[in-house]
């Protein structure tokens, strides 16, 4: 995908996030972590990195954040981020187990 797709996708998801009636749930995880995924594709590690952070806030569903925990460690370690890279693991993880 080209970087004018994936601005086109991050404006998609925006508009839905910002709809009265946004989903909620996983439908939010889901689009908050696609969104974050879409930051991640235009270079701008920063704010995708804030938008998962936003989403290990409101941690609510497991499959999203169990692939994002992998992701996110990824592009913190690629970051010298460790120590939050372990401390997301160790958040996310034990929900994620306890869930199945």
């Amino acid at each position: 995908m080209t970087a004018s797709g994936f601005e086109e996708a991050l404006g998609h998801i925006d508009t839905a996030l910002s709809l009265e009636e946004a989903p909620e749930g996983i439908g939010r995880a889901e689009l908050l972590a696609r969104r974050g995924h879409a930051l991640r594709s235009l270079g701008r590690p920063e704010e995708c990195l804030t938008e998962w952070r936003q989403l290990y806030a409101e941690a609510g569903a497991v499959e999203p954040l169990t692939q994002l925990c992998v992701d996110a460690g990824y592009l913190l370690t690629l970051q010298g981020i460790y120590d939050e890279t372990c401390r997301s693991a160790s958040v996310v993880l034990p929900r994620a187990i306890y869930r199945l």
